[in-house]
């Protein structure tokens, strides 16, 4: 019995109420084969570059925090970055310029590149990260 058939048979959780979603069943994914390579790479070789880009011009924001740890003589450092709405306007105007597809593909890479930034701030802050230079 997989585990999606357990929850079709166990009904609603009593704990989340009526308004849980019930999925009808397994979730599929298929393999679609296409023909479209040579139009598909240009596209996704920009997006990388520009991904790219941005990560490097997140990271040229960065500015570091001295923190006293309580009861020693260290100093902790902590990360900050820009992330404000004029800084991402900015980011996103200036990648759009000759930009040849269509502009949500600038706009995701925008919102992956600061999610990277603040999936390693968060890791970094942890003690999982390491400081870059």
């Amino acid at each position: 019995m997989t585990a999606s058939t357990q929850l079709q048979e166990r009904g609603p959780d009593p704990a989340v109420g009526d308004a849980a979603v019930r999925l009808p069943g397994p979730i599929r994914t298929y393999t679609l084969k296409h023909d479209k390579g040579d139009e598909v790479l240009p596209l996704l070789i920009a997006y990388r570059k520009v991904l790219n880009s941005m990560l490097e011009d997140i990271w040229g924001t960065v500015t570091w925090r001295e923190v006293k740890i309580g009861g020693k003589k260290q100093l902790r450092l902590f990360p900050r970055y820009r992330k404000d709405k004029a800084f991402r306007k900015s980011l996103r105007d200036k990648y759009l310029e000759g930009w040849t597809f269509a502009a949500h593909w600038v706009d995701s890479a925008l919102a992956t590149a600061f999610s990277i930034m603040k999936s390693w701030r968060k890791n970094y802050n942890r003690g999982f990260g390491k400081r870059r230079g």
